[in-house]
């Protein structure tokens, strides 16, 4: 049987779901929101034409580390194995849901951006199958499954802010210092 593998561009439209199967293997799942936009010269702005919706799977390391990473409006990159699935809804009509099986999951870096700091295990120590896990800082960062610690911004206040309700919203939400990045040239 052949494979359609493709890449869909779109936002994060459902807190991603982590979950485990029978046998133990860990998956997390989420709604993605794709949308078709033009230009329209008459109003002087971008619409929305159309928006698709698509379910995306990634499982064990990839599962564990998009549950750490991304929330709902996250601006993301998804490759993987395309397929529909078809199913009979509860007032008695046939629906076709559409998924990716994903192979890989990332920000969408023309939308966001993303530190990324490498850390190193203390020496003598390895990345065994526990010292891979997600493990989410003080600073809202996490550690994903090879060593490297990620911190996304979106640019939108709404998605970034880490302030609660009566609380000011700092420009940076982790508190970081700037650091401007190294351009290779």
């Amino acid at each position: 049987m052949n494979e359609i593998l493709t890449t869909i561009v779109g936002n994060v439209a459902s807190a991603p779901m982590r979950r485990r199967t029978a046998d133990g293997t860990e998956l997390a799942s989420f709604r993605l929101a794709s949308n078709v936009r033009r230009f329209d010269r008459d109003a002087g702005e971008w619409v929305t034409i159309t928006t698709s919706y698509v379910t995306v799977t990634a499982w064990r390391k990839l599962g564990l580390n998009v549950a750490a990473s991304f929330v709902k409006g996250d601006p993301v990159v998804v490759y993987g194995r395309l397929s529909t699935r078809e199913y009979v809804a509860k007032d008695g009509g046939t629906r076709v849901d559409v998924e990716i099986d994903a192979n890989a999951i990332g920000p969408d870096l023309s939308r966001c951006t993303v530190a990324v700091a490498r850390t190193r295990p203390a020496q003598g120590e390895g990345l065994g199958e526990t010292a891979g896990a997600p493990d989410e800082a003080a600073d809202g960062a996490y550690t994903g499954e090879d060593g490297v610690a990620v911190r996304a911004e979106t640019g939108r206040d709404d998605l970034d802010s880490s302030a609660g309700e009566g609380e000011a919203a700092s420009d940076d939400p982790w508190g970081t210092p700037a650091v401007e990045p190294a351009l290779a040239g």
